[in-house]
C-alpha cells in the first residue's frame, strides 16, 4: 500500500519475502548468491551494450565496447 518499488531486483526480493510460496529465488543461500551474481552481471555488462545497440551505434563500435 505504501510501497512504491521500481527496481526489478528489489521488487523480486520483496515479492519473494512477502509471498514466500512458491519462492522466486532458490531456497539455499549459495544458490541465491549465484542468482544475485547473474543479475548483477546482466545489469553491469549486458544492459549498457543493449542500450548502445538500441541507440543505433554501429556493430563495430558495439563489439569494441564488449572487449
Amino acid at each position: 500500500r505504501d510501497v512504491c518499488l521500481y527496481d526489478s531486483v528489489i521488487l523480486m526480493e520483496y515479492l519473494d519475502e512477502r509471498f514466500p510460496h512458491p519462492p522466486l529465488l532458490p531456497v539455499y543461500p549459495v544458490s541465491r548468491a549465484h542468482i544475485r551474481l547473474f543479475i548483477q552481471r546482466i545489469q553491469r555488462d549486458w544492459c549498457g551494450i543493449f542500450d548502445t545497440l538500441i541507440e543505433g551505434v554501429s556493430e563495430a563500435k558495439a563489439k569494441k565496447m564488449m572487449l
